[in-house]
């Protein structure tokens, strides 16, 4: 599991290699103690465009700094892409 500092300068690379809706979209997240593992939100232009994602999945705790970014540039690609988000869910 990353560190809350390592999980903010993940975050920052996240919203640099989506580059979406920047300056005006928001990415941060937190550390939890319980349930064990990361809170991380994206803020985007409206309220609309708000999401929040608790991530506690042990498989998903485990991954290294890269596996967890490969996942959160899909998710946030997909809040920005609502067909992406129903492929996902498909």
């Amino acid at each position: 599991m990353l560190s809350a500092e390592d999980l903010k300068k993940m975050l920052v690379e996240v919203q640099r290699e989506v580059n979406l809706c920047r300056p005006l979209c928001y990415m941060d997240g937190t550390v939890t103690a319980e349930p064990k593992g990361y809170d991380i939100y994206h803020n985007g232009i409206g309220s609309s465009d708000t999401d929040h994602q608790i991530v506690s999945a042990g498989p998903t705790l485990d991954l290294g700094e890269y596996g967890l970014k490969q996942r959160l540039v899909t998710w946030l690609k997909a809040v920005h892409d609502p067909q992406g988000y129903h492929d996902l869910h498909a």
